[in-house]
């Protein structure tokens, strides 16, 4: 029976707890047992990247099991003639087809088979001209969607970044010297600070002056006033607990 190696990878950690992982795993043995090959299930022989961007190249660092798997193809461990089977070829990388593709060409030349899950679709060194140029278009259009979805997300923080130098809350996360101050809608529209704002100036004052973290917890501890109301930002206040 023909041997077959599972390669399972997702980008997000967050999938962890999700059905990523499972669905993959699934399919892989559903293929295996409808093809005849025989999943080895040995835990040197299983690859899982957990967290890991195919988009920004960290797949090609050596301590990925992708890496590893391809040490195993280079050493005989993992024999020619093996089945590596994946969810679609956007799981070994979504860099650009100039990196893309030589990844691909070194396992079809080792005589690694390649079998696509989503795509149904078997590659193999005996590979023509029309299953050279369908994988190349498979691994543009997911590059380009990485490069899309790389591109929103820089957008989006860059109008973030825009609107908290203009004082305007990104949401419920803020410092605790700081309340939100909502607006008829609900939404936070602001700051206000309250009475831990003193204690912090008076931290960042003490660090400035020369005292280490242990002195300046001191200092704090040593300093007794009442605990003052909270206020709009520019009151004057001091704090007490500390």
């Amino acid at each position: 029976m023909n041997k077959a190696c599972s390669y399972i990878r997702f980008s997000d950690p967050s999938q962890a707890h999700g059905d990523s992982y499972r669905r993959q795993l699934t399919a892989t043995i559903a293929y295996c047992k409808e093809e005849g090959l025989e999943l080895v299930s040995d835990s040197d022989y299983t690859f899982f990247d957990k967290g890991i961007s195919a988009y920004s190249g960290k797949l090609r660092d050596d301590d990925t099991e992708l890496s590893r798997f391809l040490s195993l193809v280079k050493d005989g461990s993992i024999a020619s003639g093996s089945t590596l089977i994946i969810e679609s070829l956007d799981r070994l990388s979504r860099e650009h087809v100039r990196a893309a593709l030589p990844l691909f060409m070194q396992l079809l030349n080792a005589g690694i088979n390649i079998h696509t899950l989503h795509s149904h679709k078997t590659y193999t060194r005996d590979y023509d001209e029309m299953n050279l140029f369908q994988s190349i278009l498979e691994m543009s259009r997911s590059h380009r969607e990485s490069l899309w979805k790389s591109q929103r997300i820089a957008s989006r923080w860059a109008q973030k970044q825009e609107q908290a130098r203009k004082g305007m809350p990104l949401g419920e996360t803020k410092p605790a010297w700081l309340d939100l101050v909502y607006g008829k809608d609900g939404k936070p529209t602001g700051f206000i600070e309250n009475d831990k704002v003193d204690v912090v100036r008076k931290i960042f004052r003490y660090t400035l002056d020369g005292h280490g973290r242990t002195m300046v917890a001191r200092m704090l501890n040593a300093e007794k006033f009442r605990p003052s109301k909270r206020r709009t930002v520019g009151a004057p206040a001091l704090s007490t607990k500390y």
